[in-house]
């Protein structure tokens, strides 16, 4: 049986809106802070295990194996990636630190923009 076209059309158009409706919500948290003390040092330091060690560790366990180099790649990007949106989602629903997420979100994903390219760079 196959799903009726108005039935796919408007699940397309629902999951196509998820990522700007979570990144207006995060923009919304973060234009709400002072930014003043908002990254601490728990913060730098998850962002540099999350952006540096967890990839290094991933290409150090890759790199003797014979894979292909856009797989081996491929894994270390995704290992290098920034914290997600939906820690600040989660925080907010169940009543979290929202303004810790929300920092971490923006510590680590302004983090990413030189440390993603690095390990671009560094793979080839």
């Amino acid at each position: 049986m196959a799903w009726p076209d108005f039935f796919l059309n408007g699940v397309e158009g629902l999951s196509s809106a998820n990522t700007p409706v979570s990144m207006m919500l995060i923009g919304m948290m973060l234009a709400e802070m002072d930014p003043r003390g908002l990254v601490d040092r728990t913060m730098v330091w998850y962002a540099a295990v999350r952006l540096i060690f967890i990839p290094a560790v991933v290409f150090g366990v890759t790199a003797p194996m014979t894979l292909d180099p856009v797989l081996r790649g491929i894994t270390v990007i995704m290992a290098g990636m920034p914290a997600p949106v939906t820690t600040a989602l989660l925080s907010s629903k169940y009543h979290g630190d929202e303004r810790y997420a929300t920092g971490m979100i923006f510590l680590s994903t302004l983090s990413s923009l030189v440390t993603l390219p690095l390990w671009c760079l560094l793979l080839g």
